[in-house]
């Protein structure tokens, strides 16, 4: 134990790095889930979903960030939207968040909609990505990768210099 905690500094240096390792490992887990339930939601929308157009009925609009300086908001704005499917059902639901203004209140989108799970809707714009799930699976596996990594390193480095 005096090896690894030799006089409080480096003891708290090193428990500060424990935590710092501990919340990045965390977020990377995180981040490799919400990618996996990104990538099951595509594959299952691309295999399954049917076109159709929508109308903007309400704007909810998210401020994230505001710089001070220059008054300038970095938000996204969440349509709600109803449509009626392919069986004659109509669906009013939250669209997905999409960054900057949004669409205006009245507006028809176009959509696509899954038949069983009315609720699962992508607007299909040309210029609107679609959340393929690869990005955060990807890097939240560079990023768990790199954790564990340095989960091995790190205390190999300390005991090295600790003699």
């Amino acid at each position: 134990m005096e090896d690894l905690w030799p006089d409080p500094t480096t003891g708290l240096v090193r428990l500060f790095a424990l935590v710092a390792w501990v919340t990045g490992l965390v977020l990377a887990l995180r981040m490799v889930r919400r990618g996996a339930v990104a990538r099951r939601r595509w594959r299952e929308m691309r295999r399954a979903a049917l076109p159709g157009v929508a109308t903007v009925v309400s704007l909810r609009e998210t401020v994230h960030l505001e710089d001070s300086e220059t008054g300038q908001q970095w938000k996204t704005s969440t349509p709600t939207l109803r449509y009626q499917t392919a069986a004659g059902q109509v669906v009013t639901v939250e669209g997905p968040a999409l960054s900057g203004p949004g669409f205006l209140v009245g507006a028809t989108v176009p959509i696509r909609y899954h038949p069983d799970k009315p609720s699962l809707v992508d607007i299909t714009l040309p210029d609107t990505p679609v959340d393929d799930g690869r990005g955060a699976l990807v890097g939240g596996a560079w990023a768990a990768a790199f954790a564990i990594a340095l989960l091995v390193a790190v205390p190999v480095a300390i005991v090295a210099w600790g003699r």
